[in-house]
């Protein structure tokens, strides 16, 4: 039997701990994404949200659902402005038109330094496109976007043709990473060919295209090793990613959980991320170098030859989008004078 005296014990306790186990249900939040879960992203994502918990007090928690499980990759944004997802990790690119003013990050050697056309850091570059994000947050409208993850580098991965200048391009079957880049290929007398990442290798080895524009770190990904001896690397697009959350689930957290996602996203954070990326980028290359590749960096005046056919593309969309009335030149021109004083 229990008296009163231990139940008025037990109800005390019972009281100075309910705020602890409150707080440590804590608001459940879903995380989407479109990659695997070996992925450099998804690997930053789960310290992201372990940290967070842990700070938190549990008031945060986050289940990640990777791998498109919550919906395809095309769709991922969607998720989270409608609120299925309270927090995800998209691809712009992949929706073509849909982040118009996102576009102008991926124009004409935005992210290359203007004297030698080198690119400049994925950690430097995710800085600044996360840093200007009140410029194209408008392409976001309905979610608080976090942060962005831009990867300046990139080039033509080939068979076995060495391209060296825009002459050698001239006919060549070449899978873009999206319309711009495209668009690109053909300025540069080339075709494009549509194939989905993981049927490029074998696309390239059976001679179906010549070869893929494509960064160190997708060409370890989807296994170019064997197919793949010939590269130059010409940073004349980019991949911009970025990471938005639900502002109703964002409202939903204490002030204290609110500062503690925005003290751990935001510019300080893109950089992180981007070393990630800039080390996977690093990894990729030390794996096609293992395979026998052979790799070049074009001579800057080669370059400038790419750049003057690139730019006058686009212009036209420049020109396009400021014609529908949207600062698509202001941007461009914050994007490069940040480049340059890197």
């Amino acid at each position: 039997m229990i008296d009163r005296r231990s139940f008025l014990a037990g109800t005390a306790g019972a009281v100075l701990f309910a705020p602890h186990i409150a707080a440590a249900q804590g608001t459940k939040l879903k995380l989407s994404h479109y990659l695997p879960p070996m992925h450099q992203m998804h690997g930053w994502l789960t310290g992201w949200t372990d940290g967070l918990r842990e700070k938190s007090g549990g008031e945060i928690d986050v289940e990640i659902f990777p791998a498109s499980q919550m919906g395809p990759a095309g769709r991922q944004f969607d998720l989270v402005r409608t609120g299925v997802a309270d927090i995800g990790f998209f691809f712009p690119a992949l929706t073509p038109g849909r982040f118009p003013l996102s576009d102008v990050h991926l124009m004409s050697f935005a992210y290359a330094r203007p004297d030698t056309l080198r690119p400049i850091l994925a950690g430097q570059a995710s800085e600044i496109a996360t840093g200007l994000f009140g410029a194209y947050a408008s392409d976001y409208e309905g979610t608080r976007p976090l942060l962005g993850v831009v990867t300046p580098g990139g080039g033509f991965f080939m068979k076995d043709r060495l391209v060296r200048k825009v002459s050698d391009v001239s006919g060549l079957r070449l899978r873009p990473t999206g319309p711009i880049l495209a668009s690109y290929i053909e300025a540069w007398g080339g075709s494009n060919a549509a194939f989905p990442p993981a049927e490029v290798a074998d696309a390239i080895s059976k001679g179906t295209i010549d070869g893929a524009m494509f960064s160190f770190e997708a060409a370890r990904a989807f296994q170019f090793g064997a197919a793949v001896k010939k590269i130059t690397m010409l940073p004349a697009s980019t991949g911009l990613f970025v990471l938005t959350m639900n502002p109703e689930a964002y409202s939903r957290l204490s002030a204290t959980a609110r500062q503690l996602i925005d003290e751990t996203t935001g510019p300080g954070a893109a950089r992180a991320v981007g070393e990630l990326y800039a080390a996977a980028e690093d990894a990729g290359r030390a794996y096609m170098t293992d395979a026998g590749a052979e790799i070049l960096d074009p001579a800057v005046e080669d370059a400038r030859e790419f750049k003057a056919l690139s730019d006058a593309v686009m212009e036209k969309s420049l020109s396009e989008l400021e014609g529908r009335g949207l600062p698509a030149r202001a941007l461009d021109a914050a994007i490069r004078e940040k480049v340059a004083n890197v």
